[in-house]
């Protein structure tokens, strides 16, 4: 429970900067304070959570030194995972799903590296460097917030998307 705990704050935040975006030192508290009550609710003994990043990095070192590698239900996991694009209902065209599952292994490749990939059994991907382009767009658009009124305005703009994506995946999978 505390590697899925530190997989939603810490790790997230990790590929949040990766492709580009810098959350504000009090995003980054929030991310930790919201994710350590998650996992008091959840039952994680409060000792184990992590109040900041330094702390969530030195607990996932630990858990990680004390883990066997993945075995054969990672993966299945993660080969399901990398099938649901497929088979959801959206978009309408396979061929285009078929596009968005190879967007989403170039996006595990760049954030878990292929190493890790290899280990799941992720086969990588030339199609989905397609993927770059919206790296490339959001690095872009993260240069343009240059004070706090353009940073409200992106994090307006951001959930507006969200929610957009949102209604259209609501839409289809009814």
């Amino acid at each position: 429970m505390l590697a899925t705990n530190l997989g939603f704050s810490l790790v997230f935040l990790v590929g949040l900067r990766k492709i580009g975006i810098q959350p504000s030192k009090d995003e980054e508290e929030g991310l930790f304070h919201m994710w350590k009550y998650i996992g008091y609710l959840l039952g994680i003994p409060l000792s184990l959570l992590p109040d900041n990043e330094e702390e969530a990095i030195e607990a996932l070192y630990y858990w990680t030194m004390t883990q066997r590698e993945g075995d054969e239900d990672s993966k299945s996991l993660a080969d399901t995972l990398k099938e649901e694009p497929v088979l959801a209902n959206y978009p309408k065209s396979k061929l285009f799903r078929m596009m968005m599952r190879e967007i989403h292994l170039f996006y595990n490749h760049f954030l878990l590296g292929d190493y890790s990939c290899k280990l799941l059994g992720l086969p990588s991907t030339k199609i989905g460097r397609f993927g770059l382009v919206n790296i490339w767009r959001t690095r872009k658009n993260e240069k343009l917030i240059v004070d706090e009124f353009t940073r409200l305005e992106a994090i307006d703009a951001g959930g507006k998307e969200q929610e957009r994506v949102r209604l259209i995946y609501q839409r289809f999978n009814q």
